[in-house]
């Protein structure tokens, strides 16, 4: 049994990184089953600089890098804001605000994303 928050963003993110790692691993598979690559943010963020935050976001390739475009809103009780996105951006702890073009971990959602391995 898992609990989970009652917000939708909240929910997505929360399933990604606990939820569907333990059902894999009660299925006897490895890891998330989820592709993490590195890419760039198409716009500065701004976040309480001890938090990790997970930034919801479309992606689309430039060159043979990805370029992470976080969704307008964020709002994790938005219903509207679990879809339209196909990676979860990573912000790491110890920075406050991470500039356009700032290279972050993502985590890819959807399954057609071109990524570099």
């Amino acid at each position: 049994m898992f609990g989970l928050p009652g917000n939708p963003a909240s929910t997505l993110v929360t399933f990604e990184l606990f939820v569907r790692p333990a059902l894999r691993a009660l299925a006897g598979l490895p890891g998330s089953g989820r592709v993490v690559a590195t890419g760039r943010l198409a716009a500065a963020q701004e976040k309480p600089a001890e938090l990790t935050v997970y930034l919801r976001c479309r992606v689309r390739p430039s060159g043979d890098e990805l370029v992470l475009e976080p969704l307008r809103t964020q709002v994790s009780g938005n219903l509207s804001s679990t879809t339209g996105h196909a990676a979860l951006a990573v912000l790491p702890p110890g920075r406050a605000r991470l500039a356009r073009g700032a290279r972050v971990r993502a985590i890819l959602l959807a399954a057609d994303v071109r990524h570099d391995g």
